[in-house]
């Protein structure tokens, strides 16, 4: 029988730090990180008399993770009206993106409420991009304060399955966190045949002084990728908002 068996679970920490100076908005200025990773597989062929190892076949993936930034101009602070056009060519230089704070604009918004995700999704060439969750415009009974979605999206050159997303159970009031349902996606995504990868998109909440909250965030998703993702190769990314100075 041939067995192929992954060689490396890979877990990338690739985070973007959010300025929330005055923690009365959602995070928006952003440290954005690329990553070049490599997965390998072994085969091995085995008979009665022999056993044989074949050099290993690797893919390697560029991997961006952006907090864009696409809250309405007026309150983003990072001039996503201008920006938001110039960043979405620049992705399609990546295999994989994954993009937090990027929203579909609602419809019969006045331009200067507008989100920008529209924006990425025509400028974006990549051959898979994610359904984003519709804004619940204070609809969801669990988040009654939540006008926003998660605002978690990606792009791919490689298949992945559905989106699948959960929101914190746990949000920072101060920092306005509670007016979205920030929290995590994740798909499986298929770089080459007999090769998957379960990548994880996540964003934590933003509060200068929310730790505790953070903490529960973290164990929220260990939880779930312990449950779910045991024993698969893993990338972990996003906006973890952890900042070196605190």
């Amino acid at each position: 029988m041939r067995r192929l068996a992954a060689l490396i679970a890979l877990v990338l920490l690739a985070g973007a730090c959010s300025s929330d100076a005055d923690d009365t908005t959602p995070s928006t200025t952003s440290i954005n990180t690329a990553s070049t990773t490599t997965v390998a597989t072994t085969t091995t062929g085995t008979t009665p008399d022999a056993t044989t190892t074949t050099a290993p076949p690797a893919v390697e993936i560029e991997l961006l993770t952006y907090n864009v930034a696409g809250l309405p101009d007026l309150l983003s602070g990072s001039e996503p009206a201008t920006n938001t056009a110039i960043i979405g060519p620049r992705l399609n230089d990546y295999d994989i993106v994954l993009v937090q704070e990027s929203w579909l604009t609602p419809p019969d918004t006045p331009d200067d409420q507008r989100t920008y995700h529209e924006i990425l999704l025509e400028l974006a060439e990549h051959d898979h991009e994610s359904v984003p969750l519709p804004a619940p415009l204070g609809t969801d009974p669990e988040r009654p304060s939540a006008a926003l979605s998660d605002g978690l999206n990606r792009f791919s050159d490689f298949p992945f399955t559905p989106v699948e997303r959960h929101r914190w159970t746990t949000c920072g009031e101060a920092s306005a966190d509670c007016l979205s349902l920030k929290g995590f996606s994740v798909a499986t995504t298929t770089l080459a045949d007999g090769i998957e990868v379960d990548i994880y998109n996540l964003h934590l909440d933003a509060g200068r002084d929310d730790f505790e909250i953070r903490a529960d965030n973290v164990a929220e998703l260990t939880a779930h990728i312990l449950e779910h993702t045991e024993g698969r190769a893993v990338i972990v990314a996003g906006d973890f908002n952890l900042h070196l100075d605190r």
